[in-house]
């Protein structure tokens, strides 16, 4: 199987290289990485806050559960060392009326659940949600548990959350001398104060995403006016041509961005010099040399006509076709000065067959001593310059028989795209071999080669390419080894239409 590279001036859906693709990526502009980067770092630095402020609203539920426990069991301890009625002022006769002429005073707090265990005799005062103090209280295993824990106090996992505790036991003294056994339990529900941390955390967490949005609002808002010169620079560097040179990007205060730009403006000014002068020279060349090439050529014709000897007439026909390269080269030159000009090409509604046709038409009588073959037509219609395609595919006709030997094949031919937007004429021949780095350079306008006489690669394939890029295309070349060079240009079927009322159908006929 033969190997084929293929090398375009120009990016088209027909002119994709056929050995590589390049890979996939996603575009995002500065000015949402800008905004992208002020969130993500005041996105972290909220949520390390909100983080770090629910763990010390949670420690601090905690500490306050943990506080009023050791004040109740203090509270009690005290009231138990007096073992005297604070009404009466008389002992009490026995260990329950102590705990409950505690319990009468005691106000617990919110979530709290005061509890004290006389023998089999519970009692208890409530202020927990949902009553699930009294829940506990009732519930005689889990005050067994608790009773019997080895620790003073602990924490338990429960069904209404978790639950703080604390445990005091003490021995009353009785009106009859007897001492009897008091254990008080204090039991501290979490849920209430956890829940509303939680709230005041998500309230927090509202404020910090509006935060948020406003933050990539005035981020958007800056970015915007930070990369604005960078816009006006782009947009001064999309506006310039070959025919406009003069843009350049407004200079307002002394930042880096404003000495950029006003480097770039130096550039400009320094391409802008070296653009007119370049022009200038190659106009001033071809004026110059049109002349006596005129009379030169004028000179051999008059020596042709004289008799002379062999090697006379035929350095006179040599001659003659060196002339002819000339005033060919200066045609072209004509042409590219010309390419810079808006008005270029005169683009028409044409019919692709047709000028198919007619550029075989045209090779055929140009130079008979080939055999030209009519490859595949494209069938429909396009809006392009018909003068001046010709002018390209006739370039391509030349270019294909300066490297084919007389009598070779030379096919001319055209295709549509898959999608019938594109169209491709293409000039084949079995051509001098081509690598895909000198393949790269031909449709060159200035390019540095030693045998530029003796390939008859001048001007011709630069030609081409100005007529592409005119009609916002490109040219191309495939280089097979087995098969031979086949130069092209791939367009747009519609690229040229100023306006138009109905699409133009790539499948109508003439």
């Amino acid at each position: 199987m033969s190997s084929e590279t293929r090398t375009a001036t120009a990016a088209s859906p027909a002119a994709a290289t056929t050995t590589e693709q390049a890979p996939e990526t996603t575009r995002m502009g500065a000015r949402w990485r800008i905004v992208w980067w002020i969130l993500a770092t005041t996105g972290l630095t909220l949520l390390v806050v909100i983080v770090s402020l629910r763990s010390v609203l949670v420690q601090q539920v905690a500490e306050e559960a943990n506080a009023e426990i050791i004040q109740e069991t203090q509270e009690f301890r005290t009231f138990a060392e007096h073992s005297s009625n604070p009404v009466t002022g008389q002992p009490f006769g026995s260990a329950l009326e102590l705990v409950e002429s505690y319990l009468a005073i005691q106000t617990p707090a919110s979530g709290e659940v005061l509890i004290m265990v006389v023998g089999q005799d519970v009692l208890y005062v409530d202020n927990s949600r949902d009553d699930v103090g009294t829940t506990l209280a009732q519930d005689r295993a889990r005050i067994d548990e608790i009773l019997n824990d080895s620790a003073a106090s602990g924490i338990t996992e429960t069904s209404d959350g978790p639950m703080r505790w604390g445990r005091i036991t003490t021995t009353a003294v009785t009106s009859s001398g007897s001492q009897e056994e008091a254990v008080l339990i204090v039991a501290h529900f979490t849920a209430a104060e956890d829940e509303a941390v939680d709230q005041e955390v998500l309230i927090l967490s509202c404020i910090a995403v509006g935060g948020l949005v406003m933050a990539a609002g005035v981020g958007w808002l800056v970015a915007g006016r930070i990369l604005a010169p960078l816009r006006r620079m782009r947009e001064v560097a999309e506006s310039i041509n070959s025919t406009d040179l003069s843009g350049r990007v407004p200079v307002t205060g002394r930042d880096d961005i404003s000495e950029l730009a006003g480097t770039m403006n130096e550039m400009l000014d320094r391409v802008d010099r070296a653009y007119v002068s370049q022009r200038h020279f190659v106009s001033e060349a071809r004026r110059r040399i049109a002349g006596p090439q005129a009379r030169a050529a004028h000179a051999v014709s008059a020596l042709a006509q004289e008799p002379g000897t062999v090697r006379q007439q035929d350095l006179v026909m040599r001659a003659g076709v060196e002339l002819v390269r000339m005033r060919e080269v200066l045609d072209d030159l004509d042409i590219l000065a010309q390419a810079d000009n808006p008005d270029f090409v005169h683009p028409e509604d044409v019919s692709l067959r047709e000028i198919t046709a007619e550029a075989y038409a045209q090779a055929v009588s140009a130079a008979d001593a080939y055999h030209w073959h009519l490859g595949s037509q494209a069938v429909g219609r396009g809006y392009l310059d018909r003068e001046r395609l010709l002018q390209a595919l006739g370039e391509l006709v030349d270019n294909a028989a300066s490297h084919t030997p007389p009598g070779s094949t030379i096919e001319i031919g055209s295709t549509l795209s898959v999608d019938g937007q594109w169209v491709s004429f293409w000039v084949a021949d079995p051509g001098t071999d081509l690598d895909a780095e000198r393949a790269r350079d031909l449709f060159e306008l200035y390019r540095s080669e030693s045998d530029d006489a003796d390939t008859g690669m001048g001007l011709g394939l630069a030609v081409v390419r100005a007529v592409a890029d005119a009609h916002r295309g490109s040219a191309w070349v495939e280089v097979d080894p087995a098969s031979g060079t086949r130069f092209g240009l791939d367009l747009p079927l519609t690229a040229l239409v100023p306006t138009r009322t109905s699409p133009v159908d790539p499948e109508e006929e003439l």
